[in-house]
C-alpha cells in the first residue's frame, strides 16, 4: 500500500518553489508514478519470486474537482496501481483545550497516514507512507525487507525495535550556488567509492559527486557491532530524547535533539507486523486513537501540539514515545546507497545554509573508515 500525503495543489512560492506551479503535476504525480513503476519492475516479482501489487491511498488537504480526481486515478492506474483511493479535503478541526477556539489543524495533515494504515491494515502486508515529493524505489523496498528480517532474527533483545532507516538527499544543480561553493566540479570521480550507486535513489542524473544531504552528517551516527545474521558494525541514526552512548549530553553538536543531525525521513516504511509492534511500543500508541492519558502532548489526538516533523519526519516514531531505532548498513557494496531517498522538490539546496550540506558518498567512506578505528576502541557497543 502506497500512501501519499499532499498539502497543496499548486506551490505558493515559499521555500524555493515557484508560485503557481502545479505541485500536483510537477511533484506529486511524478513521485507516485515513479514509485509505482519501480515497485512493479521485473514483472512485479521480487527476489523470492513473490508477485507484488500496489494499491494507492492519496490524502490531499484540498478539494479535487471531479475531472481532476478522475485524471489522478487514471494516471495512477496506468502506472500500475491496482486500486486507487483518493481522500481529499483531509484537514481536520479541533477545539483548543485552553482557548475553546475552533482551529483547523494544518500540521495535522501529516498525521492522516496513521488512519490510512489502520484502515488498510487487515488487507495489506506492506506500507509505504511518504510526503508528496519523495520517490521510493524497488531497491529501497527489497533492501528494507531483507534487512528487517535480519534485524528481527537477532537474539539481542533490549526492549528496542530496530528497522532500516532512510536519509533524504538532493541532486545538486550544476547551475546552483552549492555546486560552486562546494567545488563539486573539481572532484575526481576516479578517487571516489566505486560501489556507491546514487542511481538507486535519485535517477540517471545522480553521480557520486552531486548527491548531498542537509539534515544529517558524520556526527549523526553511533555504532554497534551486531551478531549474526548481521555480523558487522552498523550505524545508528538519532533517537530524539534518548541519550547517546559515548556522547556528552551537553554537547549540542552531538545532541539527539539537534534537528540538523536527526535525518528527517519524510515518511515511514513498515510491514504489517512492524506496524503492530510500533503500536505496542509507543506509549501514545502508533495508530489512532492516541493515548492522551499517558502522553499529555497528545491532547486533541495530537492535533493541538504536534507538527509535520513529529508525525511524518519521525520525532514520534523515532523519539522517546516510541523509541524505534533506525539502523544504517554501510560495510557491504551498495548497502549505504539503499538508505538514501530522493527529495524530488530539490529545493533545499537553494534555501538552506550551504554549510549543512554533505556529500553522501563522503559520509559512506567516513563510516567505513571508522570500522578499523572502532575495533581498537570502546566507542561502540559489541552485542553478543
Amino acid at each position: 500500500m502506497l500512501i501519499t500525503t499532499t498539502s497543496k495543489e499548486h506551490d505558493d512560492g515559499t521555500r524555493g518553489t515557484i508560485k503557481g506551479a502545479s505541485r500536483l503535476h510537477g511533484k506529486l504525480l511524478p513521485s507516485m508514478v515513479s514509485t509505482i513503476t519501480s515497485l512493479l519492475g521485473d514483472g512485479g516479482r521480487d527476489k523470492r519470486g513473490r508477485r507484488w501489487t500496489v494499491d494507492v491511498h492519496l490524502i490531499a488537504a484540498y478539494s479535487l474537482a471531479e475531472d481532476r480526481r478522475r485524471e489522478v486515478e487514471d494516471i495512477l492506474r496506468e502506472a500500475g496501481a491496482t486500486q486507487v483511493t483518493v481522500q481529499d479535503e483531509a484537514l481536520r478541526t479541533y477545539v483548543h483545550s485552553k482557548t475553546g477556539e475552533e482551529k483547523k489543524a494544518f500540521s495535522g495533515l501529516a498525521r492522516e497516514h496513521r488512519f490510512a494504515i489502520k484502515q488498510h491494515l487487515d488487507t495489506h502486508d506492506f506500507f509505504l507512507a511518504f510526503e508528496d515529493d519523495i520517490s521510493i524505489t524497488r531497491a529501497h523496498a527489497e533492501n528494507f525487507l531483507e534487512k528487517s528480517l535480519m534485524l528481527d532474527e537477532l537474539s539481542w533483545n533490549d526492549g528496542r525495535l530496530r528497522i532500516p532507516g532512510f536519509m533524504r538527499v538532493e541532486v545538486v544543480k550544476e547551475t546552483g550556488r552549492l555546486w560552486k561553493s562546494k567545488g563539486l566540479g573539481s572532484i575526481d570521480l576516479q578517487q571516489l567509492a566505486k560501489d556507491f550507486d546514487p542511481r538507486l535513489c535519485c535517477g540517471v542524473n545522480a553521480t557520486e559527486v552531486n548527491v548531498m544531504g542537509w539534515e544529517w552528517n558524520s556526527d549523526s551516527f553511533d555504532f554497534v557491532k551486531l551478531p549474526e545474521p548481521v555480523g558487522e558494525i552498523v550505524a545508528l541514526l538519532p533517537t530524539v530524547g534518548v541519550a547517546r552512548a559515548k556522547r556528552p549530553s551537553d554537547d549540542k553538536q552531538h545532541n539527539h535533539w539537534n534537528a540538523q543531525l536527526f535525518a528527517q525521513q519524510a515518511g515511514v516504511m513498515a510491514t504489517r507486523e512492524q506496524v503492530l509492534k510500533f503500536d505496542e511500543a509507543c506509549t501514545s500508541r502508533y495508530l489512532p486513537p492516541f493515548d492522551e492519558g499517558r502522553e499529555s502532548s497528545m491532547v486533541n489526538q495530537g492535533l493541538e501540539v504536534h507538527n509535520v516533523e513529529f508525525w511524518s519526519g519521525g520525532f514520534h516514531l523515532f523519539g522517546k514515545m516510541c523509541r524505534v531505532q533506525r539502523v544504517v548498513f554501510f560495510e557491504k557494496p551498495g548497502d549505504f546507497s539503499n538508505h538514501l531517498i530522493y527529495h524530488r522538490s530539490n529545493n533545499k539546496q537553494d534555501t538552506i545554509d550551504e554549510e549543512r550540506f554533505v556529500r553522501a558518498e563522503a559520509v559512506q567512506e567516513f563510516l567505513r573508515s571508522k570500522v578499523e578505528e572502532l575495533t581498537d576502541t570502546e566507542d561502540y557497543v559489541v552485542v553478543a
